[in-house]
């Protein structure tokens, strides 16, 4: 009898124990059911998510609901500088400005040209020295390479650059020709010369009358 009663003791310790863990993995289970269930519908956005709002899921901007035609527009405003930079923020900005480069180049030289874009015919055409109508002159110039007929295709980017250079060495050429100008003036005018109350007053006298004569030479740049 004796011996009965100790087993019986040994026993209950060993059924205790394993009741505990079982209640306690129940609970564990039950736990990650709902940890799971609650997160599932926070993804769906439902009305049980944290706080009781919706969660939303960015992936797109605001750029991206805008119509293309918006955005080239857009693109014919930036400096040529900063649309090859454009190009390089990602694929997207890429194949946009690819894809539609010669609809911006068009639309960018007619902005800078205020309305109007180059003419095959050969008409007498009046340019003033109001600024960016540098940009007329050289196009009336130069026009685009190859244009026949239709010139929406003439119009690449290609094309804005080789202005940009031909507006650069312009540049330079009418501030040769001014400085070669003026310093032999000066040369050959030893009175003129003499009449500075200093080497300074001189200086600045001949720097005006360069950027005066450049001025005259080329149109503003």
């Amino acid at each position: 009898m004796i011996a009965g009663l100790a087993t019986e003791q040994r026993k209950a310790p060993s059924a205790s124990v394993s009741a505990f863990f079982e209640t306690k993995s129940k609970k564990f289970f039950a736990a990650i059911e709902k940890a799971t269930g609650y997160y599932a519908k926070a993804a769906h956005g439902h009305p049980g998510a944290p706080n009781g709002h919706q969660q939303v899921t960015h992936t797109s901007s605001h750029w991206d609901k805008l119509p293309v035609e918006l955005q080239l527009s857009i693109f014919c405003q930036c400096r040529l500088r900063d649309i090859q930079c454009l190009r390089l923020v990602c694929r997207s900005f890429c194949d946009l400005v690819d894809a539609n480069e010669h609809a911006i180049a068009r639309d960018y030289l007619r902005i800078r040209r205020h309305g109007s874009l180059p003419s095959l015919t050969h008409r007498r055409i009046t340019h003033s020295r109001a600024p960016q109508d540098d940009v007329i002159l050289l196009s009336d110039l130069f026009p685009p390479p190859g244009a026949i007929g239709d010139l929406r295709d003439a119009y690449t980017f290609r094309y804005l650059a080789s202005l940009r250079r031909r507006q650069e060495i312009c540049s330079k050429l009418s501030y040769y020709l001014a400085d070669r100008i003026l310093d032999r003036y000066m040369q050959s005018h030893p009175a003129i010369k003499a009449s500075f109350a200093s080497k300074r007053d001189r200086q600045a006298c001949y720097e005006r009358g360069v950027a005066r004569l450049q001025f005259k030479l080329t149109p503003l740049m």
